[in-house]
């Protein structure tokens, strides 16, 4: 592959990443009305999948810090949201569970992110959602290498 193709393929990349960032902030801001938003609509939806998430879990599947996830869970636990308890086996964990207020706000609006994103790539055939996942899978990867 010549360099002006491979940096035209590199520039094209980084584009199709800025549309598809563009488009999950757009897509995040308009579950507002849901009642939560941004990254506390992806800890509920996480958390509600997964009743009885510890915090260690919610940090790696969100990849923040704990300190980040730990603010995002202050503001649903004093939205009545979840609530926080430590485990009964080892102490140092602490366990996320919904409220019923968070359980009844869920039922009134099942699955806050279902959206075309998930239905796009269900229809999507095995093998192209697969060389899809390998290569984010592998962007990731190279993402968190440089941090």
């Amino acid at each position: 592959m010549g360099k002006a193709r491979r940096n035209s393929e590199i520039s094209g990349t980084l584009q199709s990443l800025c549309r598809i960032f563009k488009a999950m902030r757009h897509a995040l801001k308009a579950r507002s009305s849901f009642g939560v938003a941004g990254p506390r609509l992806l800890a509920f939806k996480m958390i509600s999948e997964r009743n009885g998430l510890s915090v260690r879990e919610l940090c790696k599947e969100m990849c923040l810090s704990r300190a980040a996830v730990t603010r995002i869970l202050d503001r649903l636990e004093s939205g009545g949201y979840v609530s926080r308890d430590r485990d009964t086996e080892d102490r140092r964990v602490v366990m996320v569970h919904l409220t019923a207020k968070g359980t009844e706000l869920l039922r009134k609006r099942p699955n806050p992110m279902a959206g075309d994103m998930s239905s796009k790539l269900r229809n999507l055939r095995s093998e192209e959602l697969h060389s899809i996942h390998r290569s984010v899978r592998r962007l990731a990867d190279i993402v968190e290498a440089g941090t």
